[in-house]
């Protein structure tokens, strides 16, 4: 280790940023201190906001999310395995003669942590639509700033293609998606300029940057949180880390009998490891992966526009009843009175 720096023995793997900040550490442990340093952290040639921090056998790691899924000229990082999980009595196709090469990428098991969008969470969460006021402590003015989660989408590189996991469809009849609300959240966030002598905000960038970058950040951190998670059960493979992409197939449950077994568009793909759990019992080394993606390989079909029943306004105005008329109904059937 470099004794000027951390004087690790460990290897630091990190990514560069596109940023520079002066900060000053509020008395915090190294951990906070660095927590407090990946919220600022911006990844340098894309628009990712905001870093990870996590140390595995082989070191320390200083990274962003789209820093995993594709390297330094946007290409696809190469999945460290392939696994695939093989219901009973159905025949592997692949092709693998090796009988260890094939035990090593079966699934013994598998279960989804979450295997879908809480639509609901992630609207409050500010993940779809977001709006982000600043608050210019130097020069006493604000800014509102609003997030548009499929506006912005493909301005970062994600795990499994530019697909987004929730489609863009209206939700009501004034053909607005779930992202043209951003006041489903309202975050207010102070900023200065030259705090240290410098024009700039919280991101060490331009000061009108920040509720955008702010809105960025938290979208990007809620779509691998609130994402498709996937738990399963390996052979132990001891070169495998948290931070690497694998790819999982998993046999689509309408092509279970069709003897091409065709993969599931939604839950098969490209993930990233996010733990790992090592148990060893005598001779047995198996692993537990906890993995987690963003995006869907293959988009979702939408309805059209002109079909969509959410388009036009229904002539009934919806199912209602008076409050009143309901509590006659009860007290007729509470005693029992004919003529309802």
């Amino acid at each position: 280790g470099d004794e000027n720096y951390l004087d690790s023995r460990n290897q630091l793997n990190f990514q560069k940023t596109r940023n520079q900040d002066k900060i000053v550490i509020p008395n915090l442990r190294p951990f906070a201190a660095i927590k407090m340093l990946c919220k600022r952290a911006l990844g340098n040639n894309s628009n990712s906001a905001g870093y990870h921090f996590w140390e595995t056998t082989k070191g320390f790691h200083f990274r962003s999310w789209e820093s995993l899924c594709v390297d330094e000229m946007g290409n696809p990082r190469p999945a460290k395995q392939v696994f695939r999980y093989m219901p009973m009595k159905f025949k592997d196709r692949r092709g693998i003669r090796n009988k260890i090469t094939h035990d090593y990428t079966s699934v013994e098991t598998y279960r989804f942590v979450n295997n879908f969008h809480d639509v609901a969470a992630n609207i409050a969460l500010g993940t779809y639509g977001h709006r982000v006021i600043t608050h210019n402590i130097y020069d006493k003015s604000y800014r509102e700033d609003d997030y548009h989660y499929h506006s912005h989408f493909n301005d970062t590189k994600h795990t499994d293609g530019p697909n987004p996991a929730v489609v863009d469809t209206p939700v009501d009849f004034d053909d607005k998606g779930i992202s043209d609300y951003p006041e489903s959240r309202v975050s207010v966030q102070p900023t200065t300029r030259f705090a240290h002598g410098e024009d700039t905000g919280n991101f060490g960038v331009d000061v009108e940057s920040d509720g955008k970058i702010e809105g960025q950040r938290e979208a990007q951190g809620n779509q691998v949180i609130g994402g498709t998670r996937l738990q399963m059960t390996v052979k132990g493979q001891s070169y495998l880390q948290v931070g690497d992409v694998i790819q999982f197939d998993l046999i689509s449950v309408e092509n279970k009998l069709n003897s091409a077994g065709a993969l599931d568009p939604q839950y098969s793909g490209r993930y990233i490891i996010l733990k790992i759990r090592h148990r060893v019992a005598d001779d047995v080394y198996i692993q537990v992966l906890e993995c987690a993606k963003d995006s869907v390989a293959n988009a979702f079909g939408t309805y059209k526009l002109e079909t969509f029943p959410g388009k036009k306004p229904r002539n009934d105005k919806g199912y209602y009843q008076d409050v009143n008329e309901y509590d006659n109904i009860a007290q007729k059937l509470k005693y029992g009175v004919k003529g309802l």
